[in-house]
């Protein structure tokens, strides 16, 4: 064969090729030696599928699908087509895959009228079994579904004239609005409240220029294509609003049941999110938008105005809330110095965070100890015991700095942590004139309540013994009834040397006279006057004693009810006895009848608080306290005081 034949023939093959080019620009391939996979797409999606000037294949799914092609060594054939036109190609050709859309065009005969859909996305190991994303069925059945596998979150927005006086999506209410014949934008509008008219054109690009013409004022697509086709057709004049309306995803559709290839995309997608190439790829199709003037001014503005509105408020407010938390902190601190109980806290580590002036005044403080440790300021206080133990202690009497103080100190606890505590004070002096006047003073005036009950009825007598002239019976009823009382006065007056106990005996006895409850005082009793130990001290636990039982007695309803006392001061001691043949103690209530708010009485108010007060005096003197009873035939409680050295003084 001549030069010139070998050259014709070589000519005529070129020829060839370059007309099969022309007359089929709609298939594409992509070479490599693994698997051929035929892909159908959209021909006019951009920027996300499309043909470019030269007829081939373009995009940023084109470019995603063809990365993950060399890794996964594929070969892919493209078919662009119109999106209607899809269908049809289901079942006249081979298509193993479709590219764009995975569930956004539900009106469409693409996706929903086909095949069931599962969505792979979810799957977070490709290594793992197929059945981790397959339905429970055979593989004969497995072919009738398709597997979506979403690459991207599209936008869609609505498109409108620049310089149209709506700029807001509360402006599309009720307007006319232009979709895509059988898009996903048209079955929005039908399932939303935005607006009920409808215009339905062939193709975006139809929307976009009667938009623009003035012919309608709205068009709801996808932003990036709107942007890309106003891009590409010059046209100035369309904007997106300020927002996005709604989001869909698109990626890649496969068709057939082929798990395999599902299998191969997923992971290729995997692998190009974690090398960072798929974020390459979006930056190279879409960062252009960000750039173009496609930035709402007006809503920048708008942005920038209400960011500064809110830098202002927050300002406002902040300095509104700086005085009324200054206000708040005098109002806090005048009420607790205000108040009368000493308050001291500290943080974590027995820091002084807040004393009142009450509490300074009681520890001996003279100045603002706050910041200071507590231990080494006021030590028997023992803050940072608590602290550890995150126990709370209750009614503690404690010589602090020579002052008697009863205690209160409670663990602070936020969140299951203990943050500090917080100490009460309160003078006992104080609380012991309380005392006095509740067991002293209200007992005095009870027996002077009784003993006027008492004469008056026996005025009544003797006047009525005087009317009737029986002068004789008066003069013996007035001898009779002077003399018992008489010889108990007089007898408490020279064995009974101090005046509070004495008379808090005169009132008890007149009350048992009252109550029919027969009260005696033993004729070797006696008590001088108190060295160590205050007439308070004294009037709380003999009035307290009496007042128990003659309690029990009204309790019991004994036939012949009997209270005796007795007290003996000798040896630097006192002790008291106060006895009764109520007998109602049992065994199980005689090992509680010391503790805090137990009690035997059956009146209803509050009680229990009696013998438990003193229970603390009684050791708070360093005395002692003891019971002797028999169920059924009697109770005594016998207390012994230090009066000389050993018991501390209590005012």
């Amino acid at each position: 064969m001549s030069f010139g034949k070998k050259c014709g023939l070589y000519l005529l093959v070129v020829i060839f090729l370059a007309g099969f080019l022309l007359l089929f620009p709609q298939h594409g391939w992509s070479k490599s030696s693994g698997r051929v996979i035929y892909v159908v797409g959209d021909k006019a999606l951009t920027p996300f599928e499309y043909l470019n000037d030269r007829q081939l294949p373009e995009g940023f799914f084109i470019d995603v699908l063809e990365t993950i092609a060399k890794k996964q060594d594929l070969s892919l054939n493209f078919q662009m087509v119109h999106w209607t036109e899809v269908e049809s190609l289901l079942y006249s050709s081979r298509v193993d895959l479709i590219l764009g859309v995975v569930s956004a065009r539900e009106e469409s005969a693409i996706l929903p009228h086909m095949a069931p859909i599962i969505n792979i996305s979810s799957v977070p190991d490709v290594s793992q079994r197929e059945a981790a994303f397959l339905p429970d069925v055979s593989g004969k059945e497995i072919g009738e579904f398709y597997f979506s596998l979403p690459v991207i979150k599209v936008p869609y927005a609505v498109f409108t004239r620049k310089g149209l006086e709506g700029s807001r999506l509360s402006d599309v209410a009720g307007k006319t609005v232009i979709v895509e014949q059988g898009s996903a934008e048209k079955a929005y509008l039908q399932s939303s409240y935005l607006t009920s008219k409808v215009l339905i054109v062939d193709n975006p690009v139809e929307g976009i220029h009667l938009v623009s013409s003035g012919q309608y004022d709205f068009v709801l697509m996808g932003l990036y294509q709107g942007l890309s086709m106003c891009k590409k057709l010059k046209i100035n004049n369309v904007v997106p609003l300020e927002s996005s309306l709604f989001t869909k995803e698109w990626g890649f559709t496969i068709t057939h049941g082929d798990i395999t290839l599902a299998r191969m995309l997923k992971q290729g997608l995997s692998q190009i999110y974690s090398d960072g190439t798929y974020e390459k790829l979006y930056k190279k199709w879409f960062d252009q938008f960000k750039h173009e003037g496609f930035v709402d001014k007006t809503l920048l503005i708008k942005v920038l105005s209400a960011f500064v509105v809110a830098i202002f408020l927050i300002l406002l407010w902040n300095f509104s809330l700086k005085k009324q938390v200054a206000r708040v902190v005098k109002e806090r601190e005048k009420l607790i110095d205000f108040i009368r109980d000493g308050i001291l806290a500290v943080d974590s580590v027995g820091r002084i965070t807040l004393i009142n002036h009450t509490a300074m005044k009681l520890l001996g403080i003279h100045y603002d100890a706050e910041g200071e440790d507590v231990d080494s300021l006021v030590p028997e206080i023992n803050l940072k015991g608590v602290l550890s133990s995150k126990e709370a202690v209750y009614d503690l009497e404690q010589n602090v700095g020579g002052a008697p103080l009863i205690i209160n100190k409670v663990p602070v606890t936020i969140n299951g942590q203990i943050c500090g505590a917080i100490a009460s004070f309160r003078d006992m002096s104080e609380i012991h004139a309380m005392a006095e006047e509740m067991t002293g003073v209200r007992m005095y005036v009870e027996s002077l309540r009784v003993q006027n009950h008492e004469f008056m009825n026996k005025l009544q007598a003797i006047a009525g013994l005087i009317q009737l002239g029986k002068y004789t019976k008066a003069l013996n009823f007035i001898s009779q009834e002077q003399a018992p009382g008489q010889t108990m006065a007089s007898m408490i007056a020279e064995r009974i040397k101090n005046p509070a106990v004495g008379g808090i005996l005169l009132g008890k006895m007149g009350r048992c006279r009252e109550l029919g409850i027969g009260c005696e005082i033993t004729p070797d009793s006696y008590c001088g006057e108190s060295i160590k130990i205050s007439d308070q001290a004294l009037v709380i636990i003999v009035g307290n004693l009496m007042e128990n039982a003659i309690e029990a007695m009204l309790q019991a309803s004994i036939k012949v009810p009997r209270i005796s006392f007795s007290i003996f001061d000798e040896s630097n001691q006192i002790m008291l006895s106060v006895w009764d043949n109520a007998g109602g103690l049992t065994e199980e209530n005689a090992e509680k009848i010391f503790e805090k708010g137990f009690s035997t009485k059956a009146r209803p108010r509050t009680s229990g608080y009696g013998l438990y007060n003193i229970r603390r005096m009684v050791d708070a003197l360093g005395g002692d306290i003891c019971l002797d009873f028999k169920y059924g035939e009697y109770t005594e409680f016998i207390v012994t005081l230090p009066n000389g050295e050993g018991g501390d003084l209590i005012e």
